[in-house]
């Protein structure tokens, strides 16, 4: 889906009244959860009150602190805790749709349900510690995410613990602390930013906001890490569809609705065909998103998905509780440091799996074993879990390390390829100094996001190193449009004849190749930037110079 992780613009300023606090015991730390009976909208029609001077400017103050207060940017305490549904369909799309020639038909291809649970660990100021979390609760129709209710409680919907079993066709629980402002706008921590792709679904449950400074009727968000953005329109308040009353005889609930279109600033939803639109609302006096749906044509797969998320409870968990979960999120990265060591050192060293495997456990197990599990923390269950996706992504980190042992330390292999306008090229006349070589293909969405990546590296690198980008598409139509919509900048050469070779199975791939075209770096799957490769370039550069 077409996420955003970026910023907005503007304020809006409302007033009204929200549903009545009920407490739910759900054992641990006791959680407070606020009733999602949105705020009653209304004017305030002071011509009509027959009030004395000071008696006007007194009530005129009173509202003009109820608007700032009720400002639109998210109102979030460390404790509290926002669960949300999200549910997905996607459809394919017939051949007429895909080429685009008319509206045709939708066939059902898939259903997901998951549970979005977010938390708010601390506060600085105006910016907040966020835990954010995916858990799948299901493929095919969709089943309400319940369980049962605690012993002397009232027969209700509750919150699913978020346990490393529960799980889908193989999918642990997936989940990331970062920071983010009032508006949305998020700063991810170095740990977090080549991970961050991992909740991109997720993540369409905290839309960016407009900030004070700008309007509030119209606002464009700014890119977020794999240059997608939102035009928004702000509707004003406007009934959820399908939402009750929250008392007999009252109107339905009315929040802010915010319509979006979606679009790419790389270029990639010309290349995939990409048509994303949606429309969310928006709580004041919650200070959250209560609904989002967005829909979304993508013609290069012929799909069609349809997502809906709906916040279910805002709950509170006591502030001593909040500041030990920011505690541990803080060792949490830590942790996530040392695996990526551990990652790189597997295809760079290509050491054996089961080596690595055993280190991998070690490494969560001494988190989890500092984690407080029984006071409900979710660390404790995201420990679990990224053993499991370790375990499960058993297979590509054993390819990643048969890469590595076959082309580390060794000579790159040599090649006679065409670039884009069809000019014969050769490896020995390319390979004359330091090159950083990028390997990427359209077909793989984190090969394709990855050419930003590859000129954030260019724009770094010391003068007298290379960058070169090897596109190993089979199809030239897709491998020329990539290039013309997403490659401006770098310096491409056609080498699907090498994949026949190479055989590589993950995009996208990066190798630092000596003046003598031995390989000495390799990164695999994408980052924001390939600061190891970098580094690896300026050493080489370095040595030689000397």
């Amino acid at each position: 889906m077409c996420v955003p992780t970026t910023p907005a613009s503007g304020v809006r300023r409302v007033r009204g009244t929200v549903g009545r606090a009920e407490t739910v015991g759900l054992g641990g730390p006791t959680l407070h959860s606020v009733g999602l009976g949105g705020p009653t909208l209304h004017s305030v029609g002071l011509h009509s009150v027959g009030l004395g001077g000071q008696t006007l400017l007194v009530v005129l103050l009173l509202v003009q602190a109820a608007l700032a207060e009720h400002a639109l940017h998210y109102r979030l305490s460390p404790g509290d805790q926002l669960v949300y549904e999200l549910r997905e369909t996607t459809m394919a799309l017939d051949d007429n749709v895909a080429a685009g020639l008319c509206t045709g038909r939708n066939e059902p291809r898939g259903n997901r349900t998951e549970q979005i649970q977010v938390w708010c660990l601390r506060r600085a100021g105006q910016e907040l510690l966020i835990l954010v979390a995916a858990l799948g609760a299901g493929d095919g129709p969709s089943q309400p995410l319940t369980q049962r209710a605690p012993e002397g409680g009232a027969d209700r919907e509750a919150i699913p613990e978020l346990r490393s079993d529960r799980c889908v066709k193989g999918q642990p629980l997936i989940g990331l602390p970062f920071y983010m402002d009032e508006a949305g706008r998020p700063r991810w921590p170095e740990e977090v930013r080549s991970r961050a792709g991992d909740l991109e679904n997720a993540l369409v449950v905290i839309p960016r906001l407009p900030l004070a400074v700008e309007s509030d009727a119209f606002w464009l968000t700014g890119p977020d890490l794999w240059g997608q953005q939102w035009r928004c329109w702000n509707r004003g308040p406007r009934p959820e569809p399908a939402t009750p009353a929250s008392e007999p005889g009252r109107p339905p609930r009315t929040r802010l609705c915010i319509e979006f279109t979606a679009e790419n600033r790389l270029g990639s939803a010309e290349v995939w065909g990409l048509e994303c639109a949606g429309r969310f609302w928006f709580d004041p006096l919650l200070g959250c998103m209560t609904r989002i749906e967005v829909d979304e044509t993508n013609r290069l797969r012929a799909t069609r998905t349809h997502l809906v998320a709906v916040l279910r409870q805002k709950l509170t968990n006591p502030p001593a509780w909040a500041t030990r979960r920011a505690d541990e999120a803080q060792r949490y990265l830590r942790t996530l440091r040392h695996e990526d060591r551990l990652l790189h050192d597997l295809a760079v060293r290509g050491e054996e799996l089961p080596q690595t495997m055993e280190q991998f456990d070690r490494l969560w197990a001494a988190f989890k074993s500092d984690v407080d599990g029984r006071s409900g923390s979710p660390l404790a269950g995201l420990a679990d879990a990224r053993r499991q996706w370790l375990r499960r992504d058993a297979e590509v980190l054993r390819a990643r390390a048969v890469l590595g042992r076959r082309w580390m330390n060794q000579p790159a292999r040599p090649w006679s390829l065409q670039d884009p306008n069809g000019r014969t090229l050769t490896s020995e006349s390319l390979r004359q100094s330091i090159v950083i070589e990028c390997l990427w293909s359209a077909e793989s969405t984190w090969g394709l996001r990855a050419l930003e990546s590859f000129r954030q590296t260019q724009a770094r690198v010391a003068a007298g190193v290379r960058v070169l980008c090897y596109n190993m598409d089979s199809d030239p139509v897709l491998a020329a449009s990539a290039i013309r919509h997403c490659g401006a900048g770098l310096t491409h050469v056609l080498a699907g004849p090498l994949q026949d070779v190479e055989g590589l199975t993950e995009f996208p791939v990066v190798r630092v190749l000596d003046a003598k075209g031995i390989v000495r770096d390799l990164s695999i799957g994408w980052q924001p930037e390939y600061t190891s490769a970098r580094e690896m370039a300026e050493t080489l550069r370095k040595g030689d110079a000397r």
